[in-house]
């Protein structure tokens, strides 16, 4: 019966996401079982060692995504969005954090279609990406 198990890791249709396929034939019927290991809440270890700024998901999104950073120790940090122009288009955490994984809604319900950047920083610390507005 397991003579006839076969899996593999592969990327799923959403971005990020991985999971694993078992095709489990017999016979006539081919019986595929999906297991997602996304988690929801904290990812990745439980004190981070350093500062993170993830992608944000989804990318390219419409109108709302979600934007993840982690600190490993409570720090004052500032996380914003800039347009390509470099003009400040939204505040979305300013002021101090606690240690751990934290996420953040935007809307971008009022902007136009584009390419926007976002930046975490706490104090010499700038990391920057990118996100992509399709409406």
């Amino acid at each position: 019966m397991c003579d006839n198990l076969k899996y593999g890791m592969k990327t799923g249709p959403i971005a990020g996401l991985q999971y694993t396929t078992y095709n489990l034939t017999d016979a006539t019927e081919i019986v595929d079982f999906i297991y997602d290991v996304r988690t929801t809440g904290v990812r990745g270890p439980a004190n981070p060692t350093s500062i993170v700024l993830e992608q944000n998901f989804p990318n390219p999104f419409n109108p709302a995504t979600t934007l993840t950073f982690s600190v490993p120790t409570a720090l004052t940090v500032s996380l914003r969005v800039y347009n390509l122009l470099g003009q400040d288009i939204a505040t979305l955490v300013n002021g101090k954090v606690e240690a751990g994984t934290h996420t953040v809604d935007f809307d971008a319900s009022a902007l136009p279609s584009g390419t926007y950047y976002y930046r975490l920083q706490s104090g010499s610390t700038v990391l920057t990406r990118t996100m992509t507005l399709m409406k």
